[in-house]
């Protein structure tokens, strides 16, 4: 039972959704200030932080709507599968889909200079920026499957709680 009151619904709610609006502003704040230009992956890893917040205030605010309890784990769970691709990609433990791959011009299309096309968008497939010797992708991989861990437990607690005060 002490664990039950340690590991409270709301207050897990509440730190995820912290968390989730830290790395989205912290991206946001990454990219204006240092000027890094996310790749296409990055882009929507943070969009998906950015869900995984509003659908902790959803659940925060209709808490006793057994449907929308759901939501902060489904979306937390589409970022865990997102983060974990793009870690793939970027390490080339998979191809990269088209738009993401580093794209390194022929001896033809250096020849023609006026066919080549520049494309300002990082590649997904290179490592584009670092903290402390660490890449993004790999931290925000970290971040979200800590975060799928903390609200499984939480929630599964929480369920268990309420089906066990309704016996």
């Amino acid at each position: 039972m002490r664990m039950i009151r340690l590991m409270n619904y709301k207050n897990a709610l509440r730190f995820i959704l912290l968390l989730s609006l830290f790395c989205f502003i912290s991206s946001l704040t990454i990219q204006v200030l240092f000027k890094e230009i996310p790749c296409l992956l990055c882009l929507l890893t943070r969009y998906c932080f950015l869900i995984v917040s509003i659908s902790c205030v959803f659940a925060l605010k209709y808490m006793n709507n057994k449907n929308v309890v759901f939501m902060p784990l489904i979306s937390i769970f589409f970022l865990l599968i997102l983060s974990f691709y793009h870690l793939g990609v970027e390490n080339h433990w998979w191809f990269a889909p088209n738009s993401c791959k580093t794209i390194l011009p022929t001896l033809q299309d250096i020849y023609n200079t006026k066919n080549i096309v520049k494309n300002t968008r990082p590649p997904c497939d290179v490592v584009n920026f670092k903290i402390l010797g660490i890449s993004m992708t790999l931290i925000s991989f970290t971040v979200s499957s800590f975060l799928f861990w903390l609200q499984s437990i939480v929630l599964a607690l929480y369920l268990y709680k309420n089906c066990y005060a309704n016996l």
